[in-house]
């Protein structure tokens, strides 16, 4: 069950979090640009002066016209967004249930939605609640086939050495 309320661009998920994938990238870009501002200004304050208003506008906008720069901040921002600062479709928040309230009409219709949203609430719990068991069990088969491979090393070496191991003369000479 997928809320249509998640995704990036949901305000109350980024107000009830505190954060926004988009602001934080957008955040690295102007620290860009405030560094490429500094290096200008340390680097070719002198020479500015000297050139056409073409050539300094092209040097001051380079590394904002170069597609190479601009394909990796568009890259950056798609993996905040996705990666980073990802909001699982998942996420139930109170505010989700005053949107649904607020989008139905009359009071029928707002009783039978908060019943559904009840509902839904519920079932979001016991898929949790799945969820937490199989996660339980993959962990224990994980440990369990962690074991089976550690005996799995230990018989091999020990095959590996009863190769190596000459027979003893005791064994060679017996009255049999």
């Amino acid at each position: 069950m997928e809320s249509d309320l998640s995704g990036i661009s949901n305000e109350n998920q980024i107000s009830w979090f505190g954060f926004s994938a988009i602001s934080f990238s957008d955040c690295v870009f102007n620290a860009y640009v405030d560094t490429w501002k500094e290096v200008c200004n340390e680097e070719f304050k002198h020479s500015l002066k000297n050139m056409t208003d073409r050539d300094r506008l092209v040097l001051l906008t380079f590394p904002f016209t170069d597609k190479t720069v601009e394909k990796s901040f568009k890259m950056m921002k798609r993996y905040c967004v996705t990666e980073i600062f990802k909001i699982p479709t998942t996420v139930t928040l109170p505010e989700c249930k005053k949107m649904l309230l607020a989008s139905t009409k009359d009071t029928k219709n707002q009783s039978k939605a908060e019943k559904e949203f009840a509902a839904k609430l519920e079932r979001i719990r016991l898929l949790r609640i799945k969820i937490s068991q199989k996660q339980n069990e993959i962990e224990s088969i994980n440990e369990a086939t962690e074991v089976l491979h550690i005996m799995e090393k230990g018989q091999e070496h020990l095959i590996k050495q009863s190769k190596v191991v000459p027979k003893s003369p005791n064994r060679l000479m017996s009255p049999v």
